[in-house]
């Protein structure tokens, strides 16, 4: 796999091997945050508290406190009601992205959502504890670890470097999962210090065209927070400047766009992990071009849950990202992300 140059596109799914929630989840976990109800005396009775404090906090700094904080009030119960018909919080905020106040709550919510979602999930390391996360039994079964056998197979440690220089990793989802599990990982595997492991994972080509919940802070202090770590109200807004809708991670001028697509017409193996293939997503990956390789390079990905129909649909939809070959483009409806590692060991191992 990693011989010449590989891209992994991770989607929402990547994640749930790890316990936190799909793009679906993830549209009911802020509805069910964002539904707020109070009573005769205006206390409230349901919805997020931390939420419901970053609007009273932020509405504060203007002279029309009032207006403001039930402006925030109304997005919120516009968000919880619309985003059961829509496919995802995302598409949500494409949709009303002339609406600040949508813009903001919504943002809000996904950082508290993923933030909550870390601190459930396999990789969280409790607050005070000594402990290797990337060592846990829980993980031997999910493609973090199918990944880490396949990056460290005839590697020594002083080429490890080297070797992450040929992966580009692009990850769709807002969590900080895979730069979490490879901070401990290389620790684990190597005995890289800390300092060692954050400047190796510094050096690799990560993008996250949405942006996430913040930074990790041995990655950068700067709008740093742990993973999993718990965020003032106060604060949620800076952290949520992080979230990018779709129109804001394909613009040229303020996003990874560029490079992102460079970085696939750079690669001779392309593998989406629990990935949608959504149109807005394929669109942000859409080279523009045709690959130089069109005919040695591979795309694997996972379709778990799609029919061999839409898979059909799926694989013609992959084929304008790179003007790629139908017959190099494997969707399996039946592999896991880990499940695809280990039925295509062959293909995406260094043998």
């Amino acid at each position: 796999m990693f011989r010449d140059k590989s891209t992994i596109i991770l989607g929402a799914g990547a994640s749930k091997e790890v316990n936190l929630p799909t793009g679906y989840e993830l549209k009911s976990i802020i509805s069910s945050l964002l539904h707020y109800e109070f009573d005769s005396l205006g206390t409230k009775q349901k919805g997020d508290e931390d939420l419901l404090s970053s609007m009273r906090i932020y509405a504060k700094d203007y002279v029309n406190t009032q207006d403001i904080y039930h402006s925030l009030l109304k997005a919120a119960e516009h968000i919880s009601d619309a985003l059961p018909q829509v496919n995802s919080i995302d598409t949500f905020l494409d949709m009303h992205r002339d609406n600040e106040f949508i813009q903001m709550v919504g943002k809000w919510s996904i950082v508290r959502s993923i933030l909550s979602a870390e601190e459930k999930s396999h990789l969280f390391i409790p607050p005070g504890k000594n402990e290797n996360p990337a060592s846990r039994k829980l993980l031997e079964s999910t493609w973090y670890n199918e990944f880490i056998k396949v990056l460290t197979a005839r590697c020594t440690k002083e080429n490890v470097k080297e070797r992450l220089s040929r992966l580009n990793i692009i990850i769709f989802n807002y969590d900080r999962c895979f730069e979490h599990y490879l901070f401990y990982s290389l620790q684990n595997c190597y005995a890289f210090d800390s300092d060692e492991a954050a400047e190796l994972i510094k050096g690799m080509d990560i993008y996250h065209p949405y942006g996430t919940v913040g930074n990790l802070p041995w990655y950068e202090r700067e709008n740093s927070i742990e993973f999993g770590g718990s965020v003032h109200p106060g604060l949620l807004p800076e952290l949520a400047h992080l979230i990018k809708t779709f129109t804001e991670g394909t613009d040229p001028d303020s996003s990874q766009i560029e490079s992102i697509r460079q970085a696939i017409l750079e690669s001779s193996i392309v593998v989406f992990l629990g990935f949608s293939y959504g149109k807005e997503n394929i669109d942000l990956i859409e080279t523009g071009s045709q690959h130089p390789e069109r005919n040695a390079v591979q795309y694997f990905g996972t379709a778990k849950g799609l029919s061999d129909f839409d898979c059909s649909s799926k694989s013609s939809d992959l084929v304008r990202i790179a003007d790629a070959l139908h017959k190099k483009i494997i969707l399996d409806n039946q592999a896991s992300c880990v499940g695809l590692f280990q039925k295509y060991s062959t293909a995406l191992s260094l043998n």
